[in-house]
């Protein structure tokens, strides 16, 4: 037989954290859904794109909880895919306001 030393605490939950990152991860990155998961508060989008980023993932979360039918998702993916269209639009006047 093989021993097999025992996980620390702390590496035990940072390879649970790691487990739950993969298989919670959708457009975010691995460190964005670490984050999360810690209870770390999220930084601010610093441009459109990373806006869009996040409605994405609102998307999933809405879709995965509401169902695709709901209302207020219909009204997000509206929104969303108005930002994308209107990206450089709006980019220039998020740009001059400083997002």
């Amino acid at each position: 037989m093989f021993a097999v030393p025992p996980l620390s605490q702390e590496r035990a939950r940072e390879n649970s954290l790691d487990h739950q990152a993969f298989e919670a991860a959708t457009h975010k990155t691995q460190d964005e859904t670490r984050k999360q998961m810690r209870g770390e508060k999220m930084t601010p989008p610093k441009d459109l794109r990373e806006v869009i980023r996040y409605m994405n993932n609102y998307i999933v979360l809405l879709e995965v909880i509401a169902g695709s039918d709901c209302p207020h998702l219909l009204l997000v993916l509206r929104l969303r895919n108005c930002l994308d269209r209107e990206e450089e639009r709006f980019e220039q006047t998020l740009d001059q306001k400083g997002l």
